[in-house]
């Protein structure tokens, strides 16, 4: 997602130009005072956008007022760490660029590698796993992922009180709470089958339980493991 791109004082910067560039169109060109001289990024530690910046830079001496917005985006977009970002042109010759780092929301293991999968929907390739989310198991696709978190979140719980989803072929999912209790989902409805074991698990009579099996419709297997 990008923020807007703002062009303050476009016109008046386009109208000098054509106004001194009618006069002295050969001593304004040779000046180039439109060209972009620094690119200054906030939000992200050098280490984390050093790639980014590097490409950027292959930006300046091109025209501020002229250049494409989307070979901005582009680059940016290419850094799987950045969520969001808000583009400044500071004329004459600076652009401002903000980023705001994405959301780890899961840990994923690809080809034998961990990966984090942020809010901004892409697998991020990271040597640590982050214990204070959720690790899954099986292959889920992004959109599998976010549809399981959607229904997590629309429960209020917080994807941090999960220590393990499982995903299996069928596209079902389990979820492996951090207080060792396990709910196995039904392939449809998921959203009230949540709220029916939360509903469930908060009353005393079923403290003792470990394992709720809800994949069949209306019917509920307990287990205390």
């Amino acid at each position: 997602m990008m923020r807007p791109l703002i062009d303050k004082k476009i016109f008046f910067y386009i109208l000098i130009f054509l106004f001194f560039g009618s006069l002295h169109s050969q001593n304004f060109n040779s000046k180039k005072i439109f060209n972009i001289k620094d690119i200054n990024i906030s939000g992200l530690n050098y280490d984390m956008i050093y790639s980014t910046s590097k490409e950027l830079n292959n930006l300046k001496n091109k025209n501020i007022v002229e250049i494409d917005k989307d070979a901005i985006v582009n680059i940016l977009n290419k850094n799987p760490l950045i969520d969001d970002f808000f583009i400044f042109k500071k004329y004459p010759s600076t652009l401002e660029i903000s980023v705001y780092p994405t959301t780890f929301l899961a840990n994923i293991n690809i080809d034998g590698k961990n990966h984090y999968i942020g809010s901004n929907k892409k697998f991020i390739e990271s040597q640590k796993v982050d214990n204070n989310i959720p690790i899954i198991f099986g292959k889920p696709s992004i959109d599998d992922f976010f549809y399981i978190k959607k229904n997590i979140l629309n429960n209020d719980l917080d994807l941090k009180e999960i220590s393990k989803l499982y995903f299996f072929p069928s596209k079902r999912w389990d979820i492996e709470f951090k207080n060792e209790n396990l709910l196995k989902l039904p392939l449809n409805n998921i959203d009230k089958a949540i709220s029916d074991y939360l509903k469930i698990y908060n009353s005393e009579n079923f403290k003792n339980i470990k394992m709720f099996d809800m994949r069949i419709e209306n019917r509920l297997i307990l287990n205390e493991l």
